[in-house]
């Protein structure tokens, strides 16, 4: 029993923090039981995962996406390619905070940190990554 419970507290975090998405005004009301295998699950929810979406909306969206004759949820490019940039910006926003940290104690001390040099290389390598994602990101929406 406490390992159901302690499961159902990893899926709430998780669910909340998947994006929810709600198809203009149609607010999905109605619930379809779907039974599937715990491999078929373990995929759909890795294509969920991959895609940013929950995995019901997942489920509802790729499906629609079949009788619409229309891309799948997980096929739009530019899902993936917000998915890296948002990443990027993560890692960008990270860098710059231990960077700052180290240039206000250069300001303080007057003398470079060891922290410092390593710093501004890992802002410059990651600087060229959002760069590189970029330019994915342009190739993959053209």
């Amino acid at each position: 029993m406490g390992e159901t419970a302690s499961n159902d507290g990893v899926r709430a975090g998780r669910r909340a923090r998947r994006r929810r998405y709600q198809r203009g005004v149609d607010r999905r009301t109605c619930r379809i039981p779907l039974w599937v295998s715990e491999h078929e699950r373990a995929a759909l929810a890795a294509a969920a995962e991959r895609s940013g979406w929950a995995l019901g909306a997942f489920v509802a969206e790729t499906a629609l996406a079949v009788v619409e004759e229309r891309e799948p949820p997980e096929c739009e490019p530019w899902r993936e390619v917000v998915t890296g940039l948002m990443q990027a910006s993560g890692q960008v926003n990270r860098v710059g905070v231990n960077l700052n940290q180290a240039v206000a104690a250069l300001h303080a001390s007057g003398a470079p940190t060891a922290a410092l040099e390593g710093y501004a290389r890992t802002a410059e390598r990651v600087l060229l990554r959002l760069d590189e994602a970029v330019q994915e990101a342009r190739r993959k929406l053209r």
